[in-house]
């Protein structure tokens, strides 16, 4: 109700008015202070209501971005995160090649041909190595890229999350190790072994060293035998300065062993063994070895002076005979023979070649029993995990790459026995089959005899060929010697923990603000409605006064 008084006392003392009311009413002094105490009261409840108002808008933006935070939480280390971590490891064989030149006195008129022959084979190792870590690279990408492809979610894919990098980016975190070409190159005959320069992967050193060959150093003949020796002293030489095999595990890596499931068997270092169920470590990487001979079939294979009788004896009756009448050369004068030694060459000399070769790879004599065999298997299987064990072993394979002047000289050379027996030494057979050829009196059938390897596989430790161009561009087959190791590792994303969806529970501090605000506005208007209905109203006076 509004009620409209004059300033009178009777007035308001008619209408109800408490006589203390009214004599404050009509106090004009008190009425202009109770005026002013107002206004006061009015703007510090104005600004006090604007200061709640601000803080629920504080807190109202708090809990939204509290909440925004703990959603981007929980989504980024779990539906986010990718399920597998990579850990891309290309493990390439190092390469060391000691390329040993025939310089007797007959190649001296070939010498150029011969440094221009190695100089290419040379580089056409060191670009199959190059392209050989740029392929590796590109499959371990691949293969990485498959994995992550499949490993993305449903939600991952729905959303376009968690897209695989290009492979730009994937091959910044590839780790490449090894795959490199070392060479070396020296001269050989039955006088000297002269090293042109030590192993290097910066050929322009090889073309410098050949370039300062004389052809004053192309004399005698030439023996295999001191070119094998001296080719292995290189390569250990090197060996004990640099270990030749080295394991993919890093320090402080869990061992293979503690890996129960094929699942965490990581790739990179170990190995799941399906028989024994276990895992197990890979075979340590090492350093391939390689002593190359280059020169043609008239060499020797090391050294005679004859002690025996018997030797003195064969040499005179070919001396005597009408071959050694014919070829002068065979039987040179005393004391060349004692100087280089016996130019005659039989098959019992190339048992010392094929003893060196099987001694060069740490092999036993081959001539074993079955059980000598068996106890050679077992204690090479043991060993080869043994990184120690095999840091210990030479294991040089030794290459042979001749040129014969006529198809028919190099048909005679692979027939030979002995000669058979040092093939056999280099892990190459000489195989006949029957051939025909057109002669004067017609077609005639002989046996031809040629090198394979294991089973099919062309022989590549082994190769003659009657032009040294094409023994060049058969010896590029090699690279196929050169083996890589290219691995990787898919473990659970550590960063991938599903525990970090408790901070999703961060908007329900959001929710508790939403509920208990509107709690407390249905509660004040439920208390103004029970005042309504109880009858209970608020009573404004007006005061006017006219002067």
């Amino acid at each position: 109700r509004t009620f409209n008084y004059t300033s009178g006392r009777d007035e308001l003392r008619k209408n109800g008015i408490p006589d203390d009311y009214a004599a404050a009413l009509l106090d004009d002094d008190y009425m202009e202070k109770l005026v002013k105490a107002t206004d006061v009261l009015n703007g510090q409840r104005k600004e006090a209501m604007s200061r709640y108002v601000l803080l629920q808008k504080a807190l109202l933006a708090f809990f939204i971005l509290q909440t925004i935070l703990g959603f981007w939480i929980a989504l980024y280390k779990t539906v986010l995160q990718p399920s597998f971590s990579f850990d891309m490891q290309v493990h390439l064989e190092d390469v060391d090649m000691v390329l040993m030149l025939d310089a007797s006195n007959h190649m001296a008129n070939t010498s150029d041909r011969q440094h221009a022959a190695v100089k290419t084979y040379s580089n056409y190792l060191n670009r199959s190595m190059q392209e050989k870590r740029s392929r590796t690279t590109q499959e371990v990408i691949e293969m990485v890229k498959k994995e992550k492809e499949e490993s993305r979610t449903m939600f991952q894919r729905l959303f376009g999350l968690g897209s695989v990098e290009d492979d730009h980016e994937l091959e910044k975190s590839v780790f490449l190790r090894g795959g490199y070409l070392r060479i070396a190159t020296a001269l050989f005959n039955s006088e000297q072994v002269s090293k042109l320069h030590s192993l290097t992967n910066h050929l322009e050193r090889q073309e410098d060293s050949m370039n300062k060959v004389t052809r004053a150093e192309y004399r005698a003949h030439a023996q295999w035998f001191s070119a094998m020796e001296e080719c292995e002293n290189m390569i250990v030489a090197t060996k004990k300065k640099e270990p030749r095999c080295r394991e993919a595990k890093r320090p402080g890596e869990k061992d293979c062993g503690d890996f129960i499931d094929e699942s965490d068997c990581p790739g990179r270092y170990c190995m799941w063994n399906k028989q024994k169920n276990v895992c197990k470590k890979k075979k340590p990487l090492c350093r391939k070895q390689f002593c190359v001979i280059i020169g043609d079939s008239d060499a020797l294979c090391k050294k005679r002076h004859n002690p025996s009788a018997s030797w003195q004896q064969k040499i005179s009756h070919v001396c005597n005979s009408e071959l050694g009448q014919e070829l002068p050369g065979l039987c040179p004068v005393m004391d060349l023979r004692e100087k280089f030694g016996n130019p005659l060459e039989w098959a019992e000399e190339m048992k010392d070649c094929s003893v060196k070769v099987r001694s060069m790879l740490d092999r036993p004599n081959k001539h074993m029993t079955a059980e000598q065999e068996e106890k050679q298997e077992k204690k090479d299987e043991q060993e080869e995990d043994d990184i120690d064990k095999l840091n210990e072993r030479h294991d040089i394979q030794t290459m042979m790459m001749f040129t014969v002047p006529t198809y028919s000289e190099k048909q005679m050379r692979l027939g030979n026995k002995g000669f058979k027996g040092f093939v056999e030494a280099l892990d190459c057979h000489i195989i006949s089959r029957s051939a025909t050829r057109t002669t004067d009196r017609g077609v005639k059938w002989f046996d031809e005899y040629y090198a394979k390897g294991d089973g099919d596989s062309e022989c590549l430790q082994f190769i003659m060929e009657t032009d040294l161009d094409a023994l060049v561009g058969k010896a590029k087959a090699t690279s196929k010697l050169l083996q890589s190791e290219a691995a990787f590792d898919k473990t659970p994303n550590p960063s991938k923990d599903y525990r970090y969806l408790l901070f999703m529970g961060l908007a329900l501090n959001l929710v508790f603000y939403f509920g208990w605000t509107t709690l407390m506005r249905y509660l004040h208007n439920e208390k103004m409605r029970m005042q309504r209905i109880m009858g209970v109203k608020k009573k404004m006076i007006k005061v006017t006064k006219t002067v």
